[in-house]
């Protein structure tokens, strides 16, 4: 596992070269894991929970994520 880490850190590393944010935010992420563990599990899942919220309330305040509106189509076309 611990190699596997390694390899992936490493290819992120080359990545975020260019990139003087991202390399920030890695840096910020490797003392994060290689410290604070459950830190970084709690995170991760609070991350997870904000988004899929976050995904809900855009689709219902956008209208995506309800079906009344095929309802009431369908109800116009029977009349």
């Amino acid at each position: 596992f611990d190699a596997k880490m390694k390899e992936l850190r490493q290819g992120f590393a080359s990545m975020t070269e260019d990139h003087p944010h991202l390399k920030y935010l890695m840096e910020d992420f490797e003392h994060i894991v290689s410290f604070r563990k459950n830190a970084a599990a709690v995170l991760l899942v609070l991350g997870s929970f904000a988004g899929f919220f976050f995904g809900i309330i855009v689709a219902l305040l956008t209208g995506i994520g309800g079906g009344k509106k095929e309802d009431k189509k369908k109800k116009k076309k029977k009349e």
